[in-house]
C-alpha cells in the first residue's frame, strides 16, 4: 500500500501511464461481479515493479532482492514444472465426465438442436452443437428462457468447480429448476462418472 502511495505522489508531479493503469485496474475488479486470481494476471509486473520500488528504499536491500527474485524464480520454474505434468495426464473425473456428455450429444442428436449448460462455448468443442448458458433467474424464467431459445437438451454436470460462484449457480438457480420442472423433464442419458445428466 505504502508503495502504490509513492507511485501516487510521483503520479502528481509525472502523470506516467502506470500510475493511472493500476488505480483504474483495482477500481475495476472491486466492482466486478465476477471474482478469480485470472483478472490479477495484467497486474503482475506491476506489482513487482512495486515491491522493487518499496525494497530499494528499505536497509540492507540487496540481501532482501536478492531473496525476492530467488524466491520468485523457484515458484516459477515450479509452476512450469507441474503444467507439464499435467499436460501428461488427463482431465479430473469431473471434466472427463462432462466432455463425454458433448461427445453423447454430438453423436445421438441431430445437428440443430440447441443446448443450456454452464459452459456452452467449452462444451460446443466436444458436442458441436449450439449452446446457451443458464440463465440466473427464477425457475420459471429459466423455462421461458429455455421455451424463446429453443433449447433441447439441458446440461447438469458434477461440480466443475469449488469456488463459491459456481456452487450457487447450482444451489440456487439450477436445483430449483429442476425441482420445480421435474414432471416436464426427462433425463434421457446419465454419461460418465462422476455422472452427467443430460435432460430433454
Amino acid at each position: 500500500a505504502s508503495d502504490v502511495y509513492k507511485r501516487q505522489k510521483v503520479f502528481r508531479k509525472k502523470k506516467d501511464v502506470i500510475s493511472f493503469y493500476v488505480p483504474i485496474y483495482f477500481s475495476i475488479l472491486l466492482l466486478w461481479p465476477w471474482k478469480g486470481s485470472r483478472f490479477l494476471v495484467p497486474l503482475i509486473p506491476f506489482l513487482i515493479y512495486y515491491l522493487y520500488v518499496g525494497i530499494k528504499s528499505l536497509p540492507g536491500k540487496k540481501a532482501l532482492l536478492s531473496f525476492i527474485v530467488f524466491s520468485l524464480a523457484f515458484y516459477i520454474i515450479q509452476d512450469i514444472y507441474l503444467m507439464q505434468e499435467r499436460r501428461k495426464g488427463r482431465y479430473t473425473p469431473e471434466w472427463e465426465s462432462y466432455f463425454q456428455a458433448g461427445i453423447w450429444i454430438r453423436e445421438n442428436t441431430s445437428p440443430d438442436i440447441v443446448t443450456s449448460t454452464r459452459n456452452p462455448f467449452l462444451f460446443y468443442l466436444f458436442s458441436e452443437r449450439e449452446g446457451i448458458s443458464i440463465p440466473l433467474q427464477e425457475p420459471e424464467k429459466i423455462w421461458e428462457e429455455f421455451k424463446n431459445k429453443k433449447v433441447n437438451y439441458i446440461i447438469v454436470p458434477p461440480s466443475l468447480s469449488k469456488t463459491k460462484k459456481s456452487q450457487d449457480i447450482v444451489e440456487n438457480f439450477l436445483n430449483p429448476f429442476l425441482e420445480r420442472y421435474k414432471n416436464r423433464l426427462e433425463k434421457v442419458a446419465t454419461v460418465g462418472t462422476p455422472p452427467t445428466c443430460i435432460y430433454h
